[in-house]
């Protein structure tokens, strides 16, 4: 079978259509791209304005995450940081919504913390909090280190490991600073790594967690095998960064996912607040981020 790419298609409307028009669409076109364009750009505009407000009296190590939440980092975190501040309205929506459902939360599993502004910004709210912080990576690792000897040092425990469905060593790729399972797109330096299954780490640590985030660039299906255990007696929020074209390469299956989820009693909704039914979630092709809860 003959594939028509894009250039071709584009090729056929405009030899089908009369001059007049083919430019009207282009001028649609051009008018809807601007649009959505602009209202971006305010967007960031106005989260740049407010964040640069609340920053303005900090000393070159500090970054102030949202009011009252003010950070000691390593360098290397600014950048990063900011994405969840202003440089993607999609990053601040999901650390908004993450602080606004924590709230009543006393535990955190912070499960592909990288450099921890989640672990960070929930331990800061109250000095009874608790945060075990786990990442595979050790580039961003020492990164994690640092930030949490700067800020909450008795409130963070930071673990160097992978999460997975069996205790054992896990071969990784570098992308980035990220360590990623390897699948078929294994690309980048492979490292070994120590993994274990999140109900290991929770019962060694005696650490039941009310809240978990996992980000962990496809392996949430054996992630959430591996916390069966905790999620069955517990039912923790679950903030979860899903990643289904990298499931797929895991050998895993969306349909998989979804299983465990209702298997467990979680109902789903979007970080806008939005409900949305489990058996929906299918239909996603690109990476989103939900909340899962009883």
């Amino acid at each position: 079978m003959n594939h028509i790419n894009i250039m071709d298609i584009r090729s056929i409307v405009k030899n089908s259509c009369p001059p007049i028009i083919w430019n009207s669409l282009r001028y649609i076109r051009s008018w809807i791209n601007e649009k959505f364009k602009t209202k971006a750009h305010v967007q960031i505009f106005r989260l740049k304005t407010t964040f640069d407000d609340i920053n303005k009296e900090n000393l070159l190590n500090e970054i102030t995450i949202r009011p009252n939440i003010t950070l000691k980092i390593h360098p290397d975190s600014r950048i990063p940081f900011e994405y969840f501040c202003f440089r993607s309205p999609e990053c601040v929506e999901e650390l908004d919504a993450f602080l606004n459902y924590s709230s009543d939360c006393k535990r955190l599993l912070d499960i592909g913390a990288l450099h921890g502004i989640f672990a960070l910004t929930f331990a800061s709210i109250s000095p009874d909090r608790r945060v075990i912080a786990i990442d595979a990576s050790p580039l961003a690792y020492s990164k994690l280190l640092y930030n949490v000897h700067k800020n909450q040092p008795r409130s963070i425990l930071p673990i160097e490991c992978a999460l997975t469905d069996c205790n054992g060593i896990m071969r990784m790729h570098y992308e980035s600073e990220h360590a990623v399972s390897a699948g078929t797109c294994m690309s980048g330096p492979c490292i070994e790594i120590e993994a274990y299954t999140g109900d290991y780490i929770c019962s060694e640590n005696n650490f039941i967690p009310d809240a978990i985030k996992i980000d962990v660039e496809g392996h949430e299906v054996k992630v959430i095998r591996g916390l069966m255990g905790t999620l069955k007696s517990h039912k923790p929020l679950i903030f979860l960064e899903v990643h289904p074209k990298r499931i797929m390469e895991e050998g895993e299956s969306m349909k998989e996912f979804i299983s465990l989820l209702a298997n467990l009693g979680y109902s789903a909704k979007t970080t806008n607040g939005m409900h949305i039914s489990l058996s929906d979630l299918h239909q996603f092709e690109n990476d989103f981020r939900i909340l899962l809860s009883h």
